[in-house]
């Protein structure tokens, strides 16, 4: 399925149109409209400007409706609007977080879904984020979101990942998955950056045992209690082995 792309950034290469094509493939990605670096297999690319976008990014609507998202802050469905920049205005009461994504927590880069609220508080979200917790949304969310800090990330063992605004209000900004009995979660940026780690290393991989078994190694950024994993490893390297076409090949993974 190839689609030709008129929306945000479709530049042509001298007298040809940017075109994009529906496919599936092994290695993460980096999408050239919301620049969020993803594990999503299935994508658009272009092969004459080798660009690619996510499904959901391929074209932006102007307003979004969202649901209620974790504990319910956004129980009235409220309307974001797309921006070609993060927004936060002459008066805004976050300032000093208002350009950073409200889920993963990251600086926004380029395109931005946003919000203000009747505080004067100005919410962003990259594209691909917003889609977690959008009505009829279009992407999987791989488990519950979660918004509290009590506990630390199963991946980074922080309060928050490297490169998240401090700034952000605790329990509100910069969102995570719940994992095993609500008392272990990984961060929305975390779950991306393990699953990325994931397909590159089986990409990468040309040792397989006599067992038709192949083994990859998952490097966390601090060394923290495994409880909970075993249950968000196996979700997400069900489908790292679809992606990969590795059939009924056997992983091992060794977290260190």
């Amino acid at each position: 399925m190839a689609v030709v792309v008129t929306g945000p950034d479709a530049k042509p290469v001298g007298s040809r149109r940017c075109m994009f094509e529906l496919k599936e493939y092994t290695r993460p990605f980096t999408c050239r409209v919301c620049t969020v670096n993803s594990y999503d297999t299935v994508r658009y690319r272009c092969d004459h400007c080798d660009e690619c976008r996510h499904v959901s990014c391929i074209r932006l609507d102007e307003e979004i409706r969202v649901g209620p998202g974790p504990r319910d802050i956004f129980a009235m469905l409220p309307v974001f609007t797309l921006y070609e920049k993060p927004q936060a205005g002459i008066n805004s009461k976050n300032k000093k977080w208002a350009e950073y994504c409200l889920v993963c927590g990251m600086l926004i880069k380029h395109y931005s879904y946003h919000i203000r609220t009747t505080e004067k508080k100005d919410l962003n979200m990259h594209p691909r984020c917003a889609e977690l917790i959008r009505v009829n949304n279009r992407v999987a969310v791989p488990l519950e979101l979660h918004m509290g800090e009590r506990w630390s990330c199963v991946w980074c063992g922080n309060k928050r990942p490297e490169g998240a605004s401090p700034a952000g209000p605790t329990d509100f900004y910069c969102w995570s998955y719940e994992m095993t009995g609500g008392k272990n979660r990984i961060h929305v940026r975390c779950y991306s950056e393990m699953m990325t780690q994931a397909l590159n290393s089986i990409a990468d991989s040309h040792y397989y045992n006599d067992d038709d078994t192949i083994r990859i190694v998952l490097r966390r950024r601090k060394s923290t209690d495994g409880t909970g994993w075993e249950g968000i490893l196996k979700g997400a390297f069900d489908i790292a082995l679809e992606v990969a076409g590795l059939g009924l090949t056997q992983i091992l993974v060794d977290l260190i």
